[in-house]
């Protein structure tokens, strides 16, 4: 999806939402202690528009970087008599915030942060309460793909004894993680999620850990271990720490396609795949597992359906793929469509949908009078793509309008496009390449194939080729795009090779299992205080690892990636802008509690200083410091945005 104008409107709404708790809780604080508050903006200067209510005007800065609460006697810059006179003369003072006593003004520095944080748990409060539909990828701890030398594949794992200490010097019972072990714990702190385990992996500061984890055993039952691992930067990865595991995707079967070995052996949709052949398999493992059998080769499945394990035998069928590629578009778009339920419009590009009296959202409900749809529109567009098909359509309502469901006669070609929203007559391009094949075609990311076998090249046209010309290597002619207007990639047409390999297929497509995560009437406020508590813990650490060294400072991020996280959550859905908003905001209560100077940290500093010495810090060493530190906000913010720019370089790069 691209950022548009709704995106950027979002990105701003919710930066206002942060800055305008956060002065909020500085204006609160100074009136309650009696401060005159001069002003209330929302947005840097120059001041648009606004008005006075009371001694405050409340006013819209042109520039939506921030805000801030003007206060009688607080002083970015110090002025002279005559211009003091002139702004306050007319205020007691005993209304200058600098003559109030060191305990309020400090109360009205952490009020500012101390919003944010109550803004986080009003969030969590909210999502806690009201639940959401998540993938049950962010609530597994369970360990999927392996990768080959990682800290994980090699790691020991000694037998847990239960109440004593793990004995770490004698022979490990076993090496090596596996799909299916669930992490318990790292460090003796419990993981409630994938997300966790990542986090304790970057925070590890090349530190060896203890992972404690439950291995299911294939005769029933469970084993525990302790397993001492340190996470490493490896592979593509050269700045972040990573154990080498992929989270646990639940391998659930979304289609079984007609005629497929899967439909012969029984397998339906619903069915998760819990292990085949004996071994426990997610998504990817399974997927792994199964192209490197041998054609027709028995598969014996256990699978959980209804709550109940079946057990299954399927036989493979040969297919073919292009070796060692993925593209964008990708070949099996049309592949990927549910059986049995409606499909929803994908497509965004008016050019294309109002043609077809269609918008973003609608619902396919019938296809050719079939609630298949997805098996309809694939064997229709195979025959013919331009041949017609009878769908249902239905809108869905909104406050002012109701739903509404009608029929319509369009292509077959042109429903795929609407649900799909891939174009097959596209030209495909390289999304990733081995770096073997890479090393032996001369190809790389971002070539664009314009010409296969002899005939131009289309997604539809390609995909032909994996299910007629299997084993086969095909010509190809690709054309690489020139960046940065030929200085830093000229453009070029490259001829070459590709070879459609042989792999085996069950004929199944995966999906992504969802669950309600909601808390209970009792524990939504809890949820909320341990929720903001552990961002506050995370955010903290990361600090920590960034001033000692155990964090790569190109981790960071500014304006540009948080506009980025922000306009992506958006696009995901609702609740994650939610959980995203209340993330950045802990984030901005904590880094205005750092002791630099300009942020809410270094006045409280200048505060401690004071209560200690039992007076204020010279108007010139104030200003000094304020000024270096200003320096050092420019500095940090012109650091974090190179990071932002490079990471978006990198997008456009091979």
């Amino acid at each position: 999806m691209g950022i548009g104008p709704i995106e950027i409107a979002v990105f701003f709404l919710v930066l206002g939402v942060l800055v305008f708790v956060h002065e909020m809780g500085h204006f609160l604080a100074a009136k309650a202690c009696g401060i005159y508050v001069d002003r209330f903006s929302l947005g840097m200067p120059p001041r648009i528009f606004g008005f006075r209510y009371g001694e405050t005007d409340y006013c819209l800065g042109l520039l939506p970087i921030g805000g801030y609460v003007k206060m009688a006697g607080q002083e970015d810059q110090p002025l002279s008599e005559e211009e003091r006179d002139k702004t306050y003369g007319h205020v007691p003072p005993d209304r200058w915030y600098n003559n109030k006593p060191v305990w309020q003004r400090a109360i009205v520095l952490v009020a500012g942060p101390f919003m944010n944080l109550v803004l986080a748990i009003v969030i969590y409060a909210f999502m806690a309460g009201f639940g959401r539909e998540v993938s049950q990828v962010e609530m597994e701890t369970r360990v999927g793909d392996v990768e080959a030398g990682s800290p994980a594949s090699e790691a020991p794992l000694f037998l847990a004894q239960p109440g004593a200490a793990p004995d770490l010097s004698g022979t490990p019972a076993a090496t090596g993680w596996h799909t299916g072990d669930r992490i318990l714990s790292i460090d003796a702190k419990p993981m409630k999620m994938f997300e966790d385990i990542m986090v304790a992996a970057i925070l590890s500061g090349g530190r060896q850990t203890l992972v404690e984890i439950e291995r299911p055993l294939p005769e029933g039952g469970t084993a525990r271990y302790v397993s001492p691992v340190t996470a490493k930067t490896f592979g593509e990865e050269k700045e972040t720490r990573r154990f080498g595991i992929a989270p646990y995707t639940v391998a659930f079967v979304r289609n079984v396609f007609p005629e497929s070995p899967a439909l012969k052996g029984g397998m339906l949709p619903g069915d998760i795949i819990v292990t085949a052949n004996g071994q426990p398999v997610d998504q990817l493992t399974f997927t792994t597992m199964v192209r490197k059998l041998e054609p027709g080769a028995p598969l014996a499945l256990t699978v959980e359906r209804n709550s109940q394990i079946v057990a299954l035998t399927v036989e493979t069928r040969r297919e073919g793929s292009f070796e060692d590629l993925f593209f964008t578009p990708g070949l099996n778009s049309a592949s990927a469509l549910p059986d049995g339920e409606a499909l929803e419009v994908y497509e965004e590009d008016r050019k294309i949908l109002d043609p077809l009296g269609l918008q973003t959202g609608d619902r396919i409900l019938t296809a050719a009078g079939s609630t298949q749809i997805g098996a309809t529109l694939r064997r229709m567009a195979a025959e013919d793509p331009a041949q017609p098909v009878e769908v249902t359509v239905e809108r869905p309502g909104g406050m002012l309008s109701a739903t509404t469901t009608w029929t319509t006669k369009l292509s077959a070609g042109e429903v795929l496009r609407a649900v799909t929203a891939v174009d097959s007559d596209a030209a495909p391009k390289i999304a990733m390449i081995s770096p073997e094949l890479a090393e032996k075609t001369g190809l790389q990311r971002k070539d664009q194939i314009v010409e296969i076998a002899g005939e131009p090249a289309t997604v539809a046209g390609m995909r032909k080729l994996e299910q007629t010309r299997i084993g086969e290597t095909v010509p190809v002619v690709v054309e690489r795009p020139a960046i940065l207007f030929g200085l830093v990639q000229k453009k070029k047409v490259l001829r070459t090779e590709l070879t459609i390999r042989p792999i085996q297929q069950i004929g199944v497509g995966f999906g992504m299992k969802t669950v309600l995560r909601r808390e209970t009437p009792a524990n939504v406020v809890p949820y909320a205080f341990k929720e903001t508590l552990r961002q506050s813990t995370r955010i903290v650490a990361i600090l920590q690892e960034l001033f000692t060294g155990g964090l790569s400072p190109k981790q960071l991020g500014g304006p540009v990636m948080i506009g980025d996280i922000v306009t992506t959550a958006y696009q995901i859905g609702f609740s994650y802008l939610l959980d995203i908003t209340a993330m950045i905001s802990v984030n901005l209560a904590i880094f205005n509690l750092l002791p630099l100077p300009v942020l809410d940290g270094g006045q409280l500093m200048f505060l401690g200083i004071e209560a200690i010495r039992r007076r204020p810090v010279s108007t010139r060493v104030t200003e000094l410091v304020q000024q270096v530190g200003f320096v050092m906000i420019i500095g940090l913010l012109l650091f974090v945005t190179f990071n932002d720019v490079s990471r978006i370089v990198q997008r456009f790069l091979p």
